[in-house]
């Protein structure tokens, strides 16, 4: 008779234990797909993921991880993690996320670089419960980049990321700040294009971003847009270029082309001047002729000049920078740089590169007739000389 009870929580205790098991199997579940959903629509290659963590966590393990970048024009080269573990309680939304060795294939040397931080990098994640990121954060001390002969091939200072997100069911209202800070010797340019020596790749430079986006839904589509940019900033430390853009621009179902205003603001804009110059022969005149490289040359510096021109309508251009307000109010047909009309801009700047154009290919033509003229005359001569010697 005593037995009974006993028997009977034995049996309560195995079915509670088993009806836990499939609660925890059933959540677990939940989240590895939402979570592989959520990779495979952001374009990222891995291998395998799997959970576990059973009684009280999850953790989600993803192997051989792979962020490509297929942007042309920009470097091809690849981050791949071989392990990333996401841990959470079995009930909660928020993860913890370690990382196993960090690599960055290199695309024109076909081979992998090791990343080796100073100290072990920090995220974090949060989600609401329809699967949608609520917040995210990143933050890393220092790290280097080692090829395979152990040499460094680029460096960082702190890097860190912050991203706070509120949605309701038709709004989305997203804060972005990020910093990354004395960057050494990274090139976001395809390697076709630039080599290790190359005056575009910068030796040192700070990144900050701090940017609102809302975005407004009716059904799936998306009906408003807003991007506030409270600051975007490149600092160049050894060339001293400054670049910050700030401003609010929007689009809505009246008017999808983005209004609203932006500024731009450019220090040491001589500097810069050249930093596109090198780039544009770097990048789009590097194979070709001499006579082509000279013409082009002369219309891109003749463009830059222009602008800077254009900079000086603003009243806070100096001499050492250059600043540009673009704006469009809603439902205007055209931008306006500085109050400059930007269609008028772009047509004077067409007409002016046709006629210089134009004029540069009449030189050159002006200059090979004179060049064959010489040689005629000079073969001429020869002929005349020889002659001569022959009658005496």
């Amino acid at each position: 008779m005593k037995k009974k009870p006993i028997f009977t929580i034995l049996i309560t205790f195995i079915i509670i234990i088993i009806a836990y098991f499939i609660a925890w199997k059933v959540i677990a579940t939940k989240t590895k797909n939402r979570i592989e959903k959520k990779i495979i629509e952001s374009g990222i290659i891995y291998k395998d993921l799997s959970i576990s963590g059973f009684p009280f966590s999850k953790k989600l393990k993803i192997s051989n991880l792979e962020f490509k970048n297929n942007t042309e024009g920009l470097t091809k080269d690849a981050l791949k993690i071989n392990k990333v573990i996401l841990s959470s309680f079995i009930f909660g939304n928020d993860y913890t996320a370690s990382f196993k060795n960090i690599k960055i294939f290199n695309a024109s040397k076909n081979e992998e670089n090791t990343i080796k931080f100073n100290s072990i990098p920090i995220a974090k994640f949060s989600f609401y419960k329809n699967g949608e990121l609520k917040s995210f954060t990143y933050k890393d001390t220092d790290y280097e980049i080692i090829d395979s002969k152990n040499k460094k091939v680029n460096s960082a200072g702190l890097s860190s990321i912050k991203i706070n997100s509120i949605l309701t069911d038709n709004t989305s209202d997203y804060s972005i700040i990020a910093s990354f800070n004395e960057l050494k010797n990274f090139n976001i340019l395809d390697k076709k294009f630039t080599n290790n020596d190359s005056k575009l790749i910068p030796n040192s430079y700070n990144v900050k971003i701090d940017v609102s986006l809302y975005l407004k839904k009716e059904g799936d589509k998306i009906v408003e847009t807003s991007l506030k940019i409270n600051d975007i900033s490149f600092d160049n430390k050894v060339t001293n270029i400054e670049i910050s853009l700030n401003g609010e621009v929007k689009n809505d179902k009246e008017d999808s082309m983005l209004f609203g205003k932006l500024k731009l603001q450019i220090n040491n804009f001589d500097k810069f001047s050249l930093f596109l110059f090198e780039t544009f022969k770097e990048t789009q005149i590097k194979n070709e002729t001499p006579e082509n490289k000279i013409i082009k040359s002369k219309l891109f510096l003749d463009n830059i000049e222009e602008f800077k021109i254009l900079s000086k309508k603003n009243k806070e251009t100096t001499d050492k920078k250059a600043v540009f307000l673009i704006e469009r109010k809603k439902k205007e047909i055209d931008y306006k740089i500085n109050e400059e009309s930007l269609l008028s801009f772009i047509s004077e700047q067409n007409r002016k590169n046709q006629d210089r154009l134009k004029k540069e290919t009449e030189k050159n033509q002006e200059s090979k007739i004179e060049e064959s003229m010489e040689v005629e005359e000079e073969k001429t001569e020869t002929k005349e000389g020889v002659k001569t010697e022959e009658k005496k």
